[in-house]
């Protein structure tokens, strides 16, 4: 009887292509603190009228932007990402709101 076996896929770089873990996040802080790849971001409380950017970085707001989650983003806003993070994930928000970020 044949089997089928489950494969993660990876990129050039050997970050998961797929997300396989998710962290809510509701101020600034870390997604993670290892190299990986963000892969998508859902807003589960409206953002106030600040933006939440996020960052190629283990434990700072700063480095390299991966992506801007735009200002007053209303809940159910979800944008799939699909970048390698080198360093880290890392959120600032810069007002209040909750998102959760899908990261692998």
């Amino acid at each position: 009887m044949a089997k089928n076996s489950i494969t993660t896929m990876y990129d050039d770089a050997g970050f998961p292509v797929n997300a396989a873990f998710t962290i809510s996040l509701t101020a600034t802080g870390v997604v993670k603190n290892a190299p990986g790849r963000l892969a998508k971001v859902t807003v589960t409380t409206a953002l106030s009228a600040a933006a939440v950017t996020i960052y190629d970085n283990a434990s700072a707001a700063s480095g390299t932007p991966l992506y801007v989650i735009p200002a007053s983003s209303a809940v159910g806003y979800i944008q799939a990402i699909d970048a390698p993070a080198v360093n880290g994930i890392y959120a600032s928000f810069a007002g209040t709101g909750a998102v959760t970020f899908s990261y692998g």
